[in-house]
């Protein structure tokens, strides 16, 4: 994560904003509960990286999953140790640490390793995200499964679930791009093709591409993610699940 990134999750209009007590902050969206269902994540022991303030890592706690949770905001990270306690929450902990350095955590300890909600598009260079799965992947037990969603370059062209202004016929070129974030209020984000974030993470940890998830909460939703042609132009974003060999 670069600089900028990590500056603007320690303001406190973007922390303000993800510390907020609402049932949006609160809940999973809908891939999250598709994986929770379709990969069985529960009673597993399960490490989230970027998990914020803790919406995610809570609501994985309902399933009988034991928990930790890091981040590098040191905000978000405080806020989370003082509102859910290890002793009111035993099964789970929050730990400040940095997604390319993962040593305070435990080697071949996890069933599961999640990036939540494109938390791994703001790491700054290609580089760092690969080495960042990289170090994911020591942190899991070998037939784990490791999960990240990530913003879709593709659907950037014409998508009707993306902001006119967001669309740019640039996002045909390339694998993927770095561009500025426009949604939470600044900062760099990673964009992707699909095809390539499939192809060259499977070439650079290993893993084997269990399949993707959609964000379907429409019928047309359902129905475009029928077609992994379509889908690649239609979803701004695609939740991505591997398995460690």
């Amino acid at each position: 994560m670069n600089q900028g990134n990590k500056e603007l999750y320690e303001s406190d209009d973007v922390v303000g904003k993800y510390t907020a007590n609402t049932t949006r902050m609160r809940s999973l969206n809908i891939p999250e509960k598709i994986l929770i269902d379709r990969y069985d994540v529960k009673n597993k022991n399960v490490l989230v990286i970027g998990g914020g303030a803790g919406r995610m890592p809570l609501n994985l706690l309902l399933y009988g999953n034991r928990l930790t949770s890091v981040d590098r905001s040191h905000a978000l990270t405080a806020f989370a140790q003082e509102h859910f306690s290890s002793s009111k929450f035993p099964e789970l902990s929050f730990v400040e640490a940095d997604a390319v350095d993962l040593s305070v955590v435990a080697n071949d300890t996890y069933d599961v390793v999640i990036f939540p909600m494109n938390a791994i598009d703001y790491i700054d260079t290609y580089n760092a995200r690969i080495h960042a799965m990289k170090e994911a992947m020591l942190k899991l037990k070998k037939g784990g499964m490791f999960v990240f969603s990530s913003h879709n370059k593709r659907a950037y062209i014409f998508s009707p679930k993306v902001r006119m202004k967001d669309r740019k016929l640039s996002s045909l070129r390339g694998d993927f791009h770095f561009v500025k974030e426009s949604v939470i209020g600044g900062g760099c984000i990673f964009k992707g093709n699909p095809a390539f974030i499939v192809r060259d993470t499977v070439a650079k940890t290993g893993l084997r591409y269990l399949g993707p998830i959609y964000d379907t909460r429409t019928k047309i939703d359902k129905l475009f993610a029928k077609f992994p042609f379509f889908a690649k132009y239609y979803f701004p974003y695609i939740v991505y699940v591997f398995a460690k060999e």
